[in-house]
């Protein structure tokens, strides 16, 4: 950090000499001195005096009185040369930025009287024995004296200010550039890290030397102070203790400390059109030295997100309103720093990519040879990295004047073959009111390699077309964020600090026993603008449109999203994670085990925004980890076929003895192919051989139909009975034929067929009330409690299906997707209930693809459950079929059942005849109405045997064949009397 980022514009007229005498009590931690100031003729001159203690003070030998309160002592100009002297003194026991003691001696605050411009300073200062000392100067002279030392500074730039270390330092020396010295100041027990910041800072010295040109002073110097600082002065760069200690300093803020030597020292900022001397260094150090780890992409996501986070739309600052940032973890701080450090540092960046890397650099090696010495403005770096290309105004203009950041989007994609060529064609769009001239980045990514290009953009819709000689898979916008703009959700990992920045979050306490332990925060919160909730007021539509915390997480609300996250059980946990009803905004959960361990770890927390998960043990962190995200705005083209080596596939043997040593094997089908019905009976088939104990699970069957099922594996009900019972055709609708031989295979083995699912109408209400918390106590009591919504890409993947139906609304989906979780809980939790009670048993589970996804679906619930080995088995239907979706494809030969025997009626029970079965539609040209059936008509008999119910009436057909012929008898009450006919249909 630049230590003199808000100095004031240099006075034209010579600058006043400012010598200064200081002494000091070390013990008292007290400071005598005299500021003798010699003003030049024509000059006046203020000085704030803070609260120093002023014994005298005398202009030209006459006494004159401190103003009072806090006015600054005012010299008016007056013809001639005049003196000034000022006696004055202070203790500083407990100021933050200034430090006297045994220990050291660190003035950076108010600790002489500051003018309100630049002055010539000469610093000479008694310090005891054993003590050595730093100060902005080009030369130090020490002079040993009785009682110790004094040492005097002299220095050829004006300043504002000046600043002073002193301790036991040991001092150590190497020499750079044209005779100039670098030099260590390290307290005694810290001296072995001198020579590692030595070799680093001679490294920077020297690759910023020939960046930039010559560095501007005689001597550079490491000093390491009590306090916690870190901070450029002139000469030299002042790490607090704590900070000197961390292993990575030598290799991030040593180098943005050094630079600011060139410029924030000796180019000062003209702040009148704001600081520009942040960005630049940050671009220059921070961000060039990720670039040399390879971690330049991850860096400058990171400046986004920061952006991001902490930048409120409605309140941001423009680049030329930066002046500084003072050190804090603050939001409103923050929120600084991500502006004049980080935005404008991704300015440099694209100004680099703008102009070229060679005009870059010619326009940084001008920068500094004009401006040495004096101060400088965006407008006069604006002039010197203009020479030699078009004008860099308009490109100045929109990112130091704008308040907002370029929103992009691609839209109307085309994948497209004509006349022989393949033709990428998209619409770029600007979601700003004004649009931004842009050169955009993208990247075509195939499995075979990826391809960039770069699409200038100036207007809202930009067509854009790619001609191509290879077929992409995916197009990624800004792959490697070269621009300054705003992230996509795939790009936005969880973070602290992405909750720290959110507006007004909802705060979920889970009991009364919570709300005091995490009273503390929840006061620090309220006063931010949260909105604190008791889990059993919270809402649905809450939980859907806002950041959350979750204070506990072993209520309901939490675990119906997250299920029951297991955390240390000492200390505090912070695991944030994207609200799975909205990931745009972030959801954090916190659990604590006392409120001492919970503000131990709060103090700590600020400093590790980036992370995803923390956990701290008395205030020290245990373990942490960054949660991933996306790289660029991606969007899928189309899916790339998929190769299968048919000389290293497995035959059907060597699968199925893998299989047996798994406890759960799922067996995935499109419900109403036949092919895939084939595979899971040969599987259950192959696997009940094996001689373990088998059982099977079956997404068709509710609960409710269990007894059925085992009354029918029992043999105390025949088929059409068990259909009945089982209400199948009312619960799943599908042909029945389709399972037929496999509830005969398991009804011939003896094995048990387990009912998986839940009522449809729990699961309907869910939907149609938005949510399980809208349902009411009843429905929710019958729902599981841990329900998981955050698992990966599954959002994504029920979206996907939610907007296939027409006419569904996008404020429909947060009922839909917790519904649709649903499912899968209750089917993991009956298979780990009946694993659980039958642990000799190996299980095969029938279900659609969907549920059997091994990475978001049935499988990753049932090891949240219950540890078992799984595996997943699908049938390949000719659509991409991935690893992470399933362990086994296979490829079976296409089969078909023979076409259904229909009526062709539509039938429900009748309104007006009770316990009557009406035709409520008869298809045209159908056998029904071939035989003259007609709509009202009422369904007496199907081949003498009575009609109960519409499914009694698809019973009835189950094992006839088209062109069979059936006699029916039917009611037709418009006739007098309502007489019965009876009626032959050809099916």
């Amino acid at each position: 950090m630049l230590m003199l980022a808000l100095a004031p514009a240099a006075a034209a007229a010579p600058a006043p000499d400012y010598h200064l005498t200081a002494g000091f009590d070390l013990a008292q931690a007290t400071i005598k001195a005299v500021a003798e100031i010699t003003i030049p003729g024509g000059q006046g001159l203020s000085l704030d005096l803070g609260d120093l203690t002023t014994t005298a003070i005398e202009l030209n030998g006459q006494p004159l009185a401190r103003p009072l309160g806090d006015q600054p002592l005012a010299i008016a100009p007056q013809e001639g040369e005049r003196h000034l002297v000022i006696d004055y003194q202070k203790s500083f026991a407990k100021a933050p930025d200034n430090l006297i003691s045994p220990q050291g001696i660190a003035l950076t605050g108010l600790w002489h009287p500051r003018p309100d411009h630049d002055c010539r300073f000469h610093l000479k200062v008694s310090l005891p024995k054993g003590f050595t000392a730093v100060s902005e100067a080009d030369r130090i002279d020490t002079e040993p004296t009785p009682a110790g030392v004094t040492v005097r500074f002299a220095i050829h730039q004006d300043l504002p200010a000046i600043n002073l270390a002193a301790g036991p330092y040991v001092v150590t020396e190497d020499h750079f550039g044209n005779g100039q010295t670098l030099y260590t100041y390290f307290f005694p027990e810290d001296a072995a890290l001198a020579s590692a910041y030595r070799e680093k800072a001679l490294a920077y010295l020297k690759r910023y030397q020939e960046l930039i040109g010559p560095y501007p002073y005689q001597r550079f110097s490491v000093v390491e102070n009590r306090l916690p600082t870190g901070y450029a002065m002139p000469g030299f760069t002042l790490l607090g203790q704590a900070v000197v200690r961390l292993p990575f300093i030598t290799d991030t803020s040593l180098g943005h400390e050094i630079l600011h030597s060139w410029f924030g020292n000796a180019i000062r900022v003209d702040q009148s059109q704001g600081n520009w001397c942040e960005g630049l260094t940050t671009y220059l150090a921070d961000q060039a030295f990720a670039v040399d780890r390879g971690e330049g992409r991850e860096f400058r996501r990171e400046e986004l997100l920061k952006y991001q986070d902490y930048v409120r739309a409605d309140s941001a600052m423009a680049v030329k309103d930066f002046h500084g940032a003072e050190p804090g973890q603050e939001v409103a701080v923050q929120a600084e720093r991500a502006v004049g450090y980080g935005k404008a540092a991704m300015i440099f960046r694209m100004l680099e990519a703008a102009i070229g890397h060679q005009r870059f650099v010619a326009g940084l090696r001008r920068l500094y040879q004009t401006k040495n010495g004096k101060l400088a403005s965006w407008a006069d770096l604006e002039a010197c990295f203009e020479p030699g290309g078009k004008s860099l105004a308009p490109f100045f203009s929109q990112w130091l004047t704008r308040r907002d950041l370029p929103q992009l989007s691609a839209e109307k994609i085309t994948l497209a073959e004509k006349d022989g060529l393949l033709t990428l064609t998209f619409t770029l769009h600007q979601a700003t009111k004004t649009p931004y001239a842009l050169q955009v980045p993208i990247a075509l990514v195939a499995s075979t390699g990826s391809e960039r290009r770069l699409v200038t953009v100036n207007q809202t819709d930009e067509r854009v077309s790619i001609p191509l000689t290879h077929a992409p898979a995916t197009l990624v916008i800004d792959p490697d964020y070269d621009l300054m703009r705003t992230l996509s959700p795939g790009e936005v990992p969880a973070s602290w600090d992405w909750v720290r920045g959110a507006d007004k979050p909802l705060v979920v306490v889970n009991s009364p026993e919570d709300y005091d332990l995490y009273l503390p925060l929840i006061k620090g919160l309220e006063t931010g603008g949260a909105k604190v909730v008791a889990a059993d007021e919270v809402t649905d539509p809450e939980l859907a449109a806002q950041a959350l915390i979750f204070l506990g997480v072993s209520g309901a609300v939490p675990r119906s999203l997250f299920a029951n996250p297991s955390y240390p059980k000492n200390g505090l946990t912070v695991d944030i994670r994207k609200n799975p009803l909205d990931p745009s905004r972030p959801a954090a959960l916190l659990s604590a085990s006392s409120q001492a361990e919970l503000m131990a770890g709060l103090a700590k927390l600020d400093h590790y925004g980036k992370y995803g998960y923390l956990h701290f043990e008395g205030g020290s962190i245990k373990d942490k980890a960054v949660r991933k995200a996306g790289f660029g705005m991606t969007y899928p083209l189309e899916d790339e076929p998929t190769a299968v080596a048919t000389q290293s596939g497995l035959n059907f043997a060597e699968v199925m003895a893998r299989l047996a040593e798994k406890r759960v094997i799922y067996v995935g089908e499109s419900h109403p192919r036949y092919a895939d019905h084939q595979l899971q009976l040969r599987v259950i088939r192959e696997l009940a051989s094996h001689g373990k104990p088998l059982a099977i699970g079956m997404e068709m069957f509710p609960h409710g139909s269990q007894k059925a099922i085992d009354d029918f594996l029992a043999k105390r009900l025949d088929e059409k009975e068990f259909l009945r019972k089982s209400k199948y055709f009312d619960v799943w609708r599908f042909d029945w034929r389709l399972y037929r031989d496999i509830l005969a295979f398991a009804r011939a083995q003896d094995i048990p067929v387990v009912a998986l699912n839940t009522d449809r109408k729990n699961v309907s209400q869910v939907f149609a009330k938005g949510g399980a918390i809208e349902t009411g106590p009843e429905i929710r009591s019958r729902l599981p409690v841990d329900r998981d919504l955050d698992l990966p890409d599954y959002r994504e993947r029920i979206h996907e299906v939610y907007v296939m139906h027409p006419g569904r609304k996008e404020n429909g989906f947060s009922g839909f997707f917790q519904s649709q979780s649903i499912w899968d809980e209750v089917m993991a939790q009956t298979i780990a209930n009946y694993l659980t009670q039958h642990p000799e048993r190996q299980m095969v589970i029938l279900a659609g693809n969907g549920h059997v996804d091994k990475q978001n679906a049935i499988p990753p619930r049932v090891s949240r459950r219950l540890p078992v080995e799984q595996a997943v088995v699908m049938d390949s239907d000719g659509t991409p079929i991935y690893p992470e979706e399933a362990d086994y494809l296979f490829f079976m030969p296409p089969a078909e059942l023979p076409p259904p025997a229909l009526m062709g009626v539509v039938m429900g029970m009748s309104k007006g005849h009770q316990d009557k079965v009406a035709v409520d539609e008869v298809m045209p040209h159908s056998p029904a109405a071939k035989a003259g059936i007609r709509k009202g008509d009422l369904m007496l008999t199907i081949d003498g045997q009575a009609v109960t119910d519409p499914e009694e009436a698809r019973i009835l057909l189950i094992d006839k064949k088209p062109g069979d012929r059936i006699k029916v008898k039917v009611d037709r009450p418009a006739l007098f009397g309502e007489h019965g006919l009876e009626l032959e249909l050809t099916l």
